[in-house]
């Protein structure tokens, strides 16, 4: 079963084909891991909107797996503050706050400004290897406006970073606010602009982290993310105008 999954879970999630994004999907899985994963998958693509109420025999048979997986992923779900169960009426996918995004920004700028730093001290040559070739694959996403894929990809890019942070305590925790952040990532990265500008911004980290100047990468991740957050104002503000 495990192969089988693995492959069906990887081709749903559509995850780049590299290293790291290999890593992502183990070889063996658990039916609950895979209803959780491509749960999550349909919440941050925007598929299941928030405020959208969703049934776990509807899901059940949308992805082809038991009910006790589905609900052992809607737990999860519930722990990640995705989805929300209300009493007597059901299962929500949490509505997104102004104040949790902001925040989860501040968060990645703290914690990932570090680990851009300490990677110029200990990324290794298959890490820049990986690096620019995850650049490249945007390029080529961005060129045909698959924005599922620019999304995954830009994920594996700041992973990898983090795991060359040399710091796995610092990598887990950036994986988590990844996690978080995939929610919001494709409101930000809409405008053609936008995504032309997150190539330059990742070249401009991976050339720091390999001339080893520390101080530039870490300002290089920042500059990065503010630029992120400055695109999610900009968007909001244009739908509060409409």
């Amino acid at each position: 079963m495990g192969n089988t999954v693995a492959k069906a879970h990887k081709a749903f999630l559509r995850l780049p084909e590299t290293a790291v994004g290999r890593a992502l999907i183990p070889t063996a899985q658990s039916l609950r891991d895979v209803a959780y994963q491509c749960i999550k998958h349909l919440i941050v693509t925007g598929v299941l909107k928030p405020g959208d109420y969703i049934n776990e025999a509807t899901l059940s048979t949308r992805l082809d797996v038991g009910r006790t997986p589905v609900h052992q992923a809607i737990d999860r779900l519930v722990g990640d503050s995705l989805v929300e169960v209300i009493p007597r009426k059901g299962i929500v996918i949490k509505p997104l706050s102004l104040d949790e995004i902001f925040q989860t920004l501040d968060v990645r700028i703290l914690n990932e400004t570090a680990a851009a730093e300490k990677a110029g001290d200990n990324a290794g040559f298959a890490d820049i290897e990986a690096l620019r070739r995850l650049i490249d694959l945007f390029s080529q996403a961005a060129q045909k406006s698959d924005f599922v894929r620019m999304m995954y990809l830009d994920r594996e890019f700041h992973l990898i970073i983090a795991h060359a942070s040399g710091n796995p305590v610092l990598a887990e925790i950036l994986r988590g606010i990844h996690d978080r952040s995939l929610r919001f990532w494709l409101t930000s990265v809409r405008a053609p602009m936008r995504y032309d500008g997150i190539v330059r911004e990742h070249t401009a980290i991976v050339d720091a982290i390999v001339a080893r100047e520390k101080q530039a990468a870490s300002g290089a991740m920042r500059r990065h993310i503010e630029s992120a957050r400055d695109s999610l104002v900009r968007h909001m503000s244009m739908q509060i105008a409409v």
